[in-house]
């Protein structure tokens, strides 16, 4: 009875086996194949009436085209639905999506025209079979899911499961996200980031086409096509996530420049909010050095381990809390705050230089003109706010500018103003116009010379005038400089420029943030036939305390402007000079700049290009405002003569849509316009890790809000890519934000709502590997994570 009840007991227990029967083992065997429905949209511009197809692949890592696992044809959007069928688990499979003859037909993105395909027209996508039982996938068929099919199957022993992880892998890393499950669309129906993004590139893959790039000079639209696809496939590698050279030709840098032209088309891109900061991170990668970051072979959970290990690693050692303080822990901060110090109550005196010098020419210019006949005694120049010029110059009788000159006789002065901040306020009794300026009061010389003094000043004016109580109130002590302009036929062509400018108010400010900045400039001039000018200039301008300490000093390597011509309207606003309210000319505007500079401290230097290359009026004519500027350069602390780099990068400001806003009108949904910021650049500091970041967020002017921000940086260690994290969040109708975070080496992501509590972490958009609540990641084995990273 005991030898019978611990056989019947170990029997249960599963460690030993009845005898007798059909001799089976009385357990279970695993799974090694997976039921698997594949659906999505093939495009190159959406692919008509194409045969889409499922292969397996040899054990040479050739695709086995005599064996059809699945078959279908895509319709008229380019979607298909295949049936299902039995994949190896983890084994790679070829989606194939390949042209009819005579009926498959593209519609290409930039013509808009349905374009027949040739015979031998293909486009590829991998699929690797899922670990667990009857699966849906999403797999978009494009041309840069042909980049990892090709990078795949000419990496050495072909399409493995190892190579097309990888293929897989590097494709995610070049475009940020994974364009198999990314909806292609056209330009005007992509809705979300990386919507926009695919689109661009597609677009760019059919200008490519449509202007015979990449060698593809066929006279045939659809021949051209399949010449781009295939030289595309000819350029990938399996050791770059970057397209490589075919023919002598880079097809990265085509790729660029294509993208480039895409966003910036009007017409392509109109009703859209797409800019370039849409593919920004594209292109950075496009123009990297296309090292990838490992894809791996280990676990999802391993990987989703080092990827939040990595994280709260890098911005636990790169940042802290405290922002840029004495205190701050993190190495970013600790640079930030050394730089932060050193600048500290110091302006780029790049604004005010270009002002005061644009004030002092304008002053001169005018009392030429005057004097020769050809102009009158007062002068504006800009719109700074609210109808008050940028610049306003008139001639005087003496030199405190307060009786204006009637005749050639009595005009010994001039008299310019200015303008930097002006602030309004409303009483009982009107409009008061509180305006902080820098008053100039010039002498003509007998030599040929305008001697000057300025200094800052806070004037007001009323409406109704005058002001019971006037105010013009110095706010710094006056300084003196020379002007010596070089006069050709009664025009300044060339100007030098020594002395002292006034204290300078800080940006948007009217805080005086120095004493005064000694200046050495000289420029150049050209004058159109619209009266407009065009300007060169250079120098060097010194900012100092009122003790005489140095703040810091700008050196211009080269500069220069642009104008734009404007009018008055009957109430002395200023608009453009074909608005229907125009009445008389009001000078120019500033149309374009660029400065080339160095700005440096005793410890800190900033060296970069800031360029303004855009402009545009609204639709009423009567407002105008710079569309894009661009600051280029690098942040660096100097430290017993050794400089250390800890900021690197681009950022581009742009606004589109303002022709179309009218700036007199409410904004509202049918009445706005678009602004956007891009960086892109390079964050380290000594010892630690280096991020390249590209930052995107863009907002309409009706909203409170941006529409969405994207992230992603990549992580590079002694050189090598390590990991590369995005995260798009997208505000929601209520106004709230939902958030996805990806890693693309290892295809893991998580999304979440703006109210939800927990989030799954998926790896390959179909298996949960981990839940995410309470700043921790539990995974699906039962370890955890903490994703506190401390800020």
């Amino acid at each position: 009875m005991r030898l019978h009840s611990l056989l019947a007991t170990l029997a249960v227990a599963g460690l030993v086996t009845a005898c007798g029967g059909d001799g089976g083992d009385g357990g279970t065997t695993t799974p090694t194949t997976s039921s698997v429905a594949l659906s999505g949209v093939a495009a190159k511009g959406a692919l008509q009436f194409a045969l889409v197809s499922v292969h397996p692949v040899k054990a040479d890592g050739t695709v086995d085209l005599t064996k059809t696992l699945s078959s279908v044809e895509s319709d008229a959007d380019g979607k298909y639905t295949l049936p299902s069928f039995e994949g190896v688990r983890g084994t790679p499979y070829v989606v194939r999506v390949s042209a009819i003859s005579g009926k498959t037909k593209t519609l290409d993105e930039v013509t808009g025209q349905a374009v027949s395909l040739p015979d031998g027209f293909s486009l590829r996508s991998l699929v690797i079979a899922p670990t667990t039982g009857t699966t849906t996938i999403t797999s978009h068929v494009t041309p840069f899911t042909e980049l990892a099919a090709a990078a795949a199957a000419g990496a050495q022993g072909g399409i493995t499961a190892t190579n097309a992880t990888t293929a897989l892998s590097n494709v995610r890393q070049l475009l940020g996200f994974d364009s198999s499950v990314i909806a292609p669309t056209t330009l005007q129906n992509a809705t979300t980031p990386e919507q926009q993004a695919l689109a661009v590139m597609l677009t760019a893959v059919s200008k490519l086409a449509n202007d015979g790039g990449l060698g593809c000079s066929a006279t045939d639209l659809g021949a051209r096509t399949k010449c781009v696809v295939d030289a595309l496939a000819a350029s990938a590698s399996i050791t770059s996530t970057n397209p490589g050279t075919v023919g002598g030709v880079n097809v990265a840098e085509k790729l660029v420049a294509a993208a480039e032209a895409v966003v910036a088309d009007p017409q392509l891109t109109a009703g859209t909010t797409i800019n370039e900061g849409t593919v920004a991170g594209v292109v950075g990668k496009l123009e990297g050095d296309g090292k990838p970051a490992p894809a791996g072979n280990v676990t999802a959970i391993a990987a989703a381990t080092q990827l939040f290990t990595g994280i709260r690693s890098d911005f636990q050692a790169l940042f802290s809390k405290g922002g840029a303080t004495s205190i701050a822990k993190g190495a970013v901060n600790q640079e930030a705050f050394k730089f932060v110090e050193a600048m500290e109550a110091v302006q780029a005196p790049a604004e005010m230089v270009v002002k005061d010098a644009g004030a002092i020419i304008t002053g001169i210019d005018m009392y030429n003109d005057f004097m020769f006949g050809t102009g009158a005694m007062t002068r504006n120049r800009g719109d700074e706010q609210n109808g008050f010029p940028t610049v306003g110059c008139s001639l005087y009788t003496t030199a405190q500018n307060t009786e204006l000159a009637t005749s050639k006789d009595n005009a010994k002065f001039i008299g310019c103003t200015v303008n930097y901040k002006v602030v309004f306020t409303f009483t009982n009794n009107g409009t008061v116009a509180t305006r902080y300026r820098h008053g100039f009061s010039i002498e003509p010389k007998a030599d040929g010379t305008f001697a000057y003094s300025t200094r800052a000043r806070r004037t007001t004016s009323c409406n109704p005038a005058p002001c019971a109580n006037p105010v013009n109130e110095a706010l710094s002590e006056s300084v003196v400089g020379v002007a010596t302009p070089t006069i050709v036929n009664n025009r300044i062509t060339a100007v030098q420029l020594v002395g002292d400018f006034a204290a300078a108010f800080e940006t948007g400010g009217t805080t005086l943030i120095d004493a005064k900045t000694t200046v050495d400039l000289s420029g150049t001039r050209t004058i159109g036939a619209d009266n407009m000018s065009s300007t060169t200039f250079k120098g060097t301008a010194k900012s100092y305390k009122a003790d005489g300490t140095l703040l810091g000093t700008l050196d211009v390597k080269s500069g220069s402007t642009s104008e734009i011509p404007m009018s008055w309207d009957a109430n002395g606003n200023l608009v453009a000079r074909n608005a229907p309210t125009a009445v008389e000319p009001a000078g120019g505007d500033i149309a374009t700049a660029s400065i080339d500079l160095v700005w440096t401290t005793g410890n800190s230097e900033f060296a970069g290009t800031l360029a303004l290359t855009d402009n545009a009026w609204d639709k009423s004519l009567t407002s105008h405002i710079p569309t894009k500027g661009t600051l280029t350069g690098s942040l660096r602390n100097i430290s017993n003569g050794t400089t250390n780099e800890f900021l690197a990068g681009s950022l581009t400001a742009a606004i589109t849509g303002y022709g179309n806003y009218t700036a007199t009108a409410e904004d509202s949904a049918t009445n706005n316009f678009n602004t956007s910021l891009t960086f892109t650049g390079s964050v380290t500091a000594p010892t630690r890790p280096k991020l390249e970041l590209t930052l995107n967020t863009a907002m309409a002017s009706h909203e409170d809000g941006p529409a969405t921000v994207t992230l992603s940086y990549r992580s590079i260690v002694n050189g090598t890519p390590k990991q590369q994290v995005g995260a798009v969040a997208t505000r929601q109708a209520n106004g709230k934000y939902s958030t996805k975070l990806t890693e693309a080496a290892s295809n893991l992501s998580m999304t979440w709502g703006p109210d939800a509590k927990e989030a799954d972490l998926y790896v390959n958009n179909t298996e949960v590997v981990g839940k995410f609540k309470d700043l921790t990641l539990t995974f699906t084995d039962g370890t955890f994570i903490s994703l506190d990273i401390g800020l």
